[in-house]
């Protein structure tokens, strides 16, 4: 039996002091790297992810959500990688039912159901592709 797949989770992020503790504490022990890029922070962003052991990697912001998302693709090193953006949370029991798909040799990818809160008390759910192999990125 081989290795536990490693997961990377990889995000971008500027001025997000605020939102950051939420979503590290949710993500409390799911991955095994975390990827921050950076676009010029001038608050505590880059001061929380470092204590939380995140590489930080600085792009300039040029206009371009997928250049800075590809910035962090190319430096995730595990076999997996989950993007996420501050402002979102997983739902408890997330972790365990991502890493049984990444133990699956039959999966390469994953839908997240992110569910979006309304007005009213409503809210609304869609399925985003947010966890993949890292060799799909290749």
């Amino acid at each position: 039996m081989g290795a536990e797949a490693t997961l990377s989770l990889c995000l971008i992020v500027r001025d997000e002091e605020a939102m950051l503790p939420g979503l590290l504490e949710a993500c409390a022990g799911l991955w095994d790297e975390l990827v921050a890029v950076d676009t010029g922070s001038q608050d505590g962003t880059v001061a929380l992810l470092e204590a939380a052991g995140a590489r930080v990697l600085h792009q300039g912001w040029a206009d371009d959500f997928a250049a800075a998302r590809n910035v962090g693709l190319e430096a995730a090193t595990g076999d997996w990688v989950l993007v996420l953006d501050a402002d979102e949370r997983p739902s408890p029991g997330f972790g365990t039912q991502l890493r049984a798909a990444m133990a699956d040799p039959g999966i390469g990818a994953a839908t997240v159901l992110m569910r979006n809160h309304l007005a009213h008390g409503h809210s609304r759910d869609v399925p985003l592709l947010r966890a993949f192999r890292r060799e799909c990125v290749r």
